[in-house]
């Protein structure tokens, strides 16, 4: 049990984060005269940083997909989501969300889901008044990074098992078929129905 053990100290990773997508709504206006153009800034610590592209006129909602942003969570991090209208040299700050380390990794997961978790807050300003939410779609793994590449194969075998077992019960409802000409995600199209 001892052998196990290691001492947390500030650069302990705590969680290793994946940012499939971020949404941002119910922005408020930040110029009287103009429409929002969204983006977002991401950073973790000060190691890690990432920004959107900018949605110009995008308004009150925007929202941002496949961004697969990774990253590492220390012990001593936080997590901060800044929104911005304007353009990546010029911008004005919408609001921002900031989380510890700790606090993100009580967050629940969806163990179901591969670690999924849905991150749903509201942004402030500056002078700490509600100017908007945002959602971020995040894989989070928690754990020493061995456990990560444990859970990452067991999903794979998992997935290879699904797939060899579609396959056969394919194969067995149409003779002739060669399992391995089958291609997923799997389309079939029906010509007549007799």
């Amino acid at each position: 049990f001892l052998e196990d053990w290691e001492p947390i100290t500030p650069k302990t990773v705590v969680a290793r984060t994946t940012v499939m997508s971020v949404r941002a709504f119910n922005l408020k206006r930040v110029s009287l005269l103009e429409i929002n153009s969204p983006f977002v800034k991401l950073f973790c610590g000060n190691d890690w940083k990432f920004v959107t592209e900018v949605n110009s006129l995008g308004g009150s909602f925007s929202e941002w997909d496949d961004l697969n942003w990774m990253f590492r969570v220390y012990k001593q991090d936080s997590i901060t989501v800044e929104v911005y209208s304007g353009s990546v040299s010029q911008s004005q700050l919408i609001g921002r969300y900031v989380v510890s380390s700790q606090d993100f990794v009580s967050i629940p997961v969806d163990n179901k889901k591969h670690n999924n978790m849905v991150l749903i807050a509201d942004i402030m300003d500056d002078r700490k008044r509600a100017t908007g939410s945002i959602e971020l779609n995040l894989i989070v793994e928690k754990g020493k990074e061995w456990d990560w590449y444990v859970d990452q194969y067991q999903q794979e075998q998992q997935a290879l098992k699904l797939r060899k077992d579609t396959i056969e019960r394919f194969s067995s409802h149409f003779r002739g078929v060669d399992p391995d000409k089958i291609r997923f995600p799997l389309s079939i199209t029906i010509i007549t129905i007799s």
